[in-house]
């Protein structure tokens, strides 16, 4: 039951019949099912689950299963980085991080966050102009390429919401997809917090992608 951080680049995890202590970790799919996530005492993880900051997220599932606070933190998990309130909610400014190429979006390395996006943007990504949760102009990443020499990342986009923003801020909707959190159980003194996956499906939260979000990418 020793805890674990920095469980990144595995395409699946499952837990299922038995007891972590708190997990910090960012496979592209997680299951855990029939399951304790025990952070009792904890004071360096500080909630059950967080997760960590290689990404994408592609899939969720809890199911079945109990969580058990840390010693300074009483919710479950953090609030992921699409919550309004978080101020490093990562973000472009057009003409001066990033440039547009047609309906390209051309991100070159030099940017100082730069790592942020590359880690957390997939075919299917949403890009808002608005900080998350998405209420303003929006669209998805239909294609992700790179020169030879990494030197940039180029994203093709396709607007569905309002029109391309040729100025201003825009913002990596979520590197977290889907989740799925369902018949669990909190132990006493632990909380529900979103975590800020783009579709939600929860007895706290749920809300699927937006309106216009084409169906074969959901």
């Amino acid at each position: 039951t020793a805890r674990i951080g920095g469980g990144t680049g595995y395409l699946y995890w499952l837990s299922r019949n038995t007891t972590h202590a708190p997990l910090q970790i960012s496979p592209r799919q997680f299951r855990c099912l029939n399951s304790t996530i025990d952070a009792t005492g904890d004071s360096y993880f500080n909630v059950p689950f967080s997760i960590a900051y290689n990404g994408p997220l592609m899939y969720y599932h809890f199911s079945g299963s109990t969580f058990k606070r840390g010693a300074h933190q009483a919710y479950w998990t953090w609030a992921g980085d699409s919550d309004p309130a978080n101020p490093n909610t990562p973000r472009i400014q057009i003409g001066v991080n990033a440039t547009w190429s047609g309906n390209r979006l051309i991100i070159p390395r030099s940017f100082a966050h730069f790592q942020d996006w590359l880690v957390g943007i997939y075919e299917g990504a949403i890009i808002t102009t608005t900080k998350p949760p998405i209420t303003g102009n929006w669209g998805y990443i239909s294609n992700l390429t790179s020169p030879s020499d990494g030197s940039a990342i180029r994203a093709d986009i396709v607007w569905v919401n309002g029109t391309k923003p040729t100025s201003g801020y825009i913002y990596r909707g979520c590197k977290v997809r889907q989740l799925l959190f369902a018949n669990n159980v909190f132990a006493p003194g632990t909380t529900w917090s979103d975590p800020g996956f783009l579709k939600e499906s929860s007895s706290w939260d749920s809300y699927g992608f937006p309106t216009g979000y084409p169906v074969a990418l959901s």
